[in-house]
């Protein structure tokens, strides 16, 4: 339909928006230039001011502008899971309006590790941590049940975290559907003559955004891994240095 001569009123839902920084915002606005490149009116709804407001009363106020917003709309965006989720799909379903979810990343496992900073793998997460989430978590989790089990469609970036979800949020792979992020073209490579690990850790903790208690074992691990090389280095000049004097 997107690509079709029928031109729709698109409102993208996300919490983050330029300028905000991270991700999200960066693919809310490429969604946005790419709807309008083709010809369909395109509206933006994000967090503002709001966000300064205690959780329930934010998602609540959010709830009003959609309200507010909506009723002009074809088609509705939501670009997270629980944020804008949540209150987009129940103002959508009040309306009677289409809304797609697209799920991005996966906020309660990580909320849940920068708890606890219990470093579980997704992929195990919903099979042996879910016990252990506390009541704003598990709120969390049927809130966001409920947001994409009543979504029209739920669009995930791969097969991998979808293969995740269906079981724990008891989902129909009918209303499911992969849209892969994008991918540029590919740059010419060079095979390196040996790893680098001090630029590898300079990059490792470039990513981290000064998140320390979700991130500090793997910034460990990379710290061995280092010291590991550098002895093996120095090991490997001492051996050469008595086999010179022998």
């Amino acid at each position: 339909h997107f690509y079709s001569t029928t031109f729709m009123k698109i409102i993208i839902a996300t919490g983050i928006f330029p300028p905000d920084i991270g991700g999200p915002a960066q693919y809310a606005l490429n969604l946005e230039k790419e709807f309008k490149s083709l010809g369909h009116t395109v509206t933006v709804l994000t967090y503002r001011w709001e966000k300064k407001l205690p959780t329930g009363v934010r998602h609540f106020w959010y709830l009003m502008r959609c309200l507010f917003t909506f009723p002009s709309a074809d088609l509705i965006i939501a670009l997270d899971t629980f944020s804008v989720a949540f209150p987009a799909v129940l103002a959508a379903k009040v309306l009677r309006k289409k809304i797609i979810i697209r799920t991005g990343s996966d906020f309660l496992w990580e909320w849940y590790v920068e708890r606890t900073s219990d470093l579980v793998l997704l992929r195990n997460f919903y099979k042996t941590s879910f016990d252990r989430l506390n009541r704003k978590e598990k709120l969390v989790y049927h809130l966001s049940g409920f947001a994409i089990r009543h979504a029209d469609k739920l669009l995930f970036s791969t097969e991998w975290q979808r293969q995740i979800w269906l079981p724990a949020y008891r989902l129909t792979l009918a209303k499911t559907g992969i849209v892969e992020n994008y991918y540029g073209p590919k740059e010419t490579s060079v095979p390196p003559v040996a790893r680098n690990f001090v630029r590898e850790l300079a990059l490792f903790c470039g990513k981290m955004r000064l998140d320390w208690p979700r991130h500090l074992k793997g910034l460990q691990k990379k710290m061995r891994q280092l010291c590991m090389i550098i002895l093996q280095n120095h090991l490997r000049i001492l051996w050469t240095l008595l086999l010179g004097v022998t």
